[in-house]
C-alpha cells in the first residue's frame, strides 16, 4: 500500500538502528521498504513459525504473546515501536512470539532479502541488527519479576566475552597444573594406590567446579535498558545479589569510557550520570549503539508526554468553545504484562505470620526479616528455656535440689529472661519502612526511648539499588534496599524479597511522577484555555460588529 515517503523517513530517522547513516542514506532505505495493513485482530505472524521480515510499527497497536510452559508474557507495541527481532539475526530462530494487530495497523516490512543487503551495504547498521537480536532473544529467555506492568526490555546484555577468557586464564592454567602434577604423583609415587586415585579425583572435581563457578558468575551479570529505567545487575554465587538503577527522567547525561584496548576489541564503560552520582555499565560491547538506544528511549519518552499534552489541550479548547469534543484518546504506550511469581507456601506463611508486609489506607508498611527477629531473640529465648526446665527439673526431683531453690531460680531469673525477649521482640516490631502514595518513611524507634523518623517525597527519588549479602541473604532473601535522595540515602534494612520492595518502590515513583506531571498540566492547559475562550469571545464580537473594547465592558 502506498503511506507517506516523509513518515517513513522519519520513522527510520528516529531509530537508533539507522542513526549512523546519512540523510540521503536512509532515503535510500525508506525508498526499498515495503508498506502492509493488517486489519483488526489478524495475526501478523505466530510463535514457532519460519522468520521471513523485520517489523517497524507506523500505526496502530500489535500484540506479542509469547507462551512458555504454564506462562503467558504479553506486550503492547504502539507507533514507532519494531517487533520480528528474530529476523535480524545471522541465524534467525524461529518465532519466539505470536504477533496480532490490537487494531488496524501499518508496517514497514524489511524482508530477509533487504536486511541482508543492508548488512552488507552499511556495516554500522549490522552492528546495531545483531545487538538487538541478541538482546531481544536474551530477554525472552530471562525471567526479570521486577519490570512493572508497562515496562519493556529494549537492550539486555553482558559483559563482553573477552573477560570471560581473561577471567578463566588462571582457573584453566592451574587446572592443568595441579592435574598434571597429581597425575604423576598417581602413577610414579603412589603407583596408581586409592589414595592416588583420590586425590586426582578430588583435583579434578575442584577445578571443574572453579570453573563452572567463573563461568556462572560471568552469565550472571547483566546491563539493562527499558523504557523506564537504566539497570546494572550483580550477582556473585551464593554470595552477593544486588540491583542498581535509575530512572530515565533522572538521567541527565550518558557517555562512554574506554581505552585504546578498548577501542581496538570493542567495548567500553557506559556513564550515567544523574543529579547525585553515575551508574555505570561496565565492560559492554558496542558501548556507542547502547548509548544512542538510550537516547532514542529518553527522546520517545519526551515525544510521548507531548502528544498527550496536546491531546489534552485540544480536548479543553474543544470542551471550552462548544466545538463537540470527543473522549481523550488514550496513548498508547509499550507495556509488558509479567507472568505473576508467587512466593512459596511456607515463605509466604512466615511473611503473614510476622506481617513482614502490611498494606494499609494505601500505604505498604515493610518490617525486617523474621530471621532478624531470630537473631534477636534466640539468646533471651533458650535462657527462658533453660530456667524454665531447671525449675521444673527441681520440681520433680530431676535435680536434687530443695524446691524452694527453684521458685527462687524462677522468681530472679524467669523475669529477667522473658522481660528482656519481649523488649527485643517489641524492638524488632517498632522498626517499620513505609511507602505512601507520596513519601517514602523510615522509622526507627527503641522501645520505652525516642523514636527516630526520616521522611522523603517519592519525587526527590534519584536513584533506588539493593543488594543481598551473604549465603543466608540469598537462600532466605531478604537484603537492603537504598533509596537515594538528594544528598542523603534513606535505607529499607534487611527486608524480605528486597527486589520486590524495589520494584514498588520504583512504580510509586512512577504513579507519583504521572500524578503530578497529569497535575501540573490540567492546571497550565486551563490557563491556555482561558486565554483562548477569551480570544475567541474578542474574534466573535469584532465579526458581530463589537470591537474589543466593547466586548470588554460588556463582558
Amino acid at each position: 500500500m502506498q503511506v507517506n515517503r516523509n513518515d517513513i523517513i522519519e520513522l527510520l530517522r528516529g531509530s537508533h538502528l539507522f542513526i549512523s547513516l546519512s540523510p540521503e542514506q536512509i532515503e535510500k532505505v525508506a525508498d526499498r521498504v515495503e508498506a502492509f495493513l493488517y486489519q483488526e485482530k489478524q495475526v501478523i505472524f505466530e510463535q514457532d513459525a519460519p522468520v521471513e521480515s523485520f517489523y517497524f510499527l507506523l500505526s496502530g497497536r500489535v500484540e506479542l504473546v509469547r507462551h512458555e510452559r504454564d506462562e503467558e508474557v504479553k506486550i503492547i507495541l504502539s507507533e514507532q515501536d519494531y517487533f520480528g527481532e528474530e529476523a535480524l539475526a545471522d541465524t534467525p530462530p524461529p518465532r519466539l512470539a505470536t504477533a496480532t494487530a490490537l487494531t488496524n495497523v501499518i508496517v514497514l516490512r524489511f524482508n530477509g532479502d533487504l536486511i541482508e543487503e543492508l548488512k552488507k551495504e552499511y556495516p554500522k547498521v549490522d552492528a546495531a541488527f545483531r545487538l538487538v537480536a541478541a538482546s531481544y532473544q536474551l530477554a525472552m529467555r530471562i525471567r526479570m519479576p521486577w519490570r512493572g506492568p508497562r515496562e519493556v526490555v529494549h537492550y539486555i546484555g553482558r559483559h563482553h566475552p573477552i573477560f570471560l577468557v581473561l577471567r578463566l586464564i588462571l582457573p584453566v592454567i592451574l587446572a592443568l597444573l595441579t592435574t598434571i602434577v597429581t597425575s604423576y604423583l598417581d602413577v610414579v609415587l603412589f603407583r596408581g594406590s586409592a589414595l592416588g586415585m583420590g586425590l586426582l579425583l578430588l583435583v579434578v572435581v575442584v577445578n571443574v567446579a572453579w570453573l563452572a563457578w567463573v563461568i556462572i558468575d560471568f552469565y550472571n551479570d547483566y546491563s539493562v535498558v527499558t523504557n523506564r529505567r537504566v539497570a546494572y545487575l550483580r550477582k556473585i554465587l551464593l554470595i552477593y545479589d544486588s540491583r542498581q538503577e535509575v530512572p530515565l527522567d533522572a538521567v541527565l547525561a550518558d557517555d562512554v569510557r574506554t581505552t585504546q584496548l578498548g577501542r581496538i576489541i570493542g567495548y567500553g564503560d557506559i556513564v550515567v550520570r544523574t543529579y547525585t552520582g553515575e551508574l555505570i555499565l561496565s565492560r559492554l560491547a558496542q558501548p556507542y549503539l547502547i548509548v544512542n538506544l538510550i537516547n532514542e528511549m529518553r527522546e520517545k519518552a519526551k515525544a510521548s508526554r507531548k502528544r498527550a499534552r496536546l491531546e489534552s489541550i485540544d480536548q479543553i479548547i474543544r470542551r471550552r468553545l462548544q466545538l463537540g469534543a470527543d473522549e481523550p484518546i488514550p496513548q498508547p504506550t509499550a507495556q509488558e504484562v509479567k507472568a505473576v511469581v508467587k512466593s512459596g507456601k511456607l515463605t509466604q506463611f512466615l511473611s503473614d505470620l510476622f506481617m513482614l508486609r502490611v498494606e494499609k489506607d494505601g500505604a505498604i508498611i515493610y518490617r525486617t526479616h523474621w530471621f532478624i527477629l531470630l537473631k534477636k531473640t534466640l539468646l533471651p529465648l533458650i535462657l527462658s528455656l533453660v530456667v524454665l526446665a531447671a525449675m521444673i527439673s527441681i520440681f520433680f526431683g530431676v535435680i536434687p535440689l530443695p524446691p524452694v531453690l527453684g521458685l527462687v531460680i524462677g522468681v530472679l531469673f524467669l523475669p529477667i529472661t522473658l522481660i528482656w525477649l519481649v523488649y527485643n521482640y517489641v524492638d524488632w516490631r517498632n522498626d517499620r519502612y513505609i511507602i505512601t502514595r507520596d513519601t517514602i518513611i523510615d522509622v526507627y524507634k527503641k522501645p520505652l526511648g525516642t523514636e527516630q523518623k526520616r521522611s522523603a517525597p517519592l519525587k526527590n527519588i534519584l536513584s533506588i539499588d539493593f543488594e543481598r549479602l551473604g549465603l543466608i541473604g540469598l537462600i532466605l532473601n531478604f537484603g537492603t534496599v537504598y533509596i537515594r535522595v538528594g544528598d542523603s540515602t534513606l535505607t529499607f534494612n534487611n527486608v524480605m524479597a528486597p527486589s520486590e520492595v524495589q520494584r514498588e518502590l520504583f512504580q510509586r515513583f512512577m504513579e507519583f511522577k504521572q500524578r503530578e506531571e497529569e497535575r501540573a498540566e490540567a492546571s497550565i492547559n486551563e490557563q491556555l484555555a482561558d486565554w483562548i475562550e477569551e480570544y475567541h469571545r474578542m474574534v466573535q464580537g469584532k465579526v458581530n460588529g463589537k470591537n474589543p473594547t466593547q466586548l470588554g465592558e460588556n463582558s
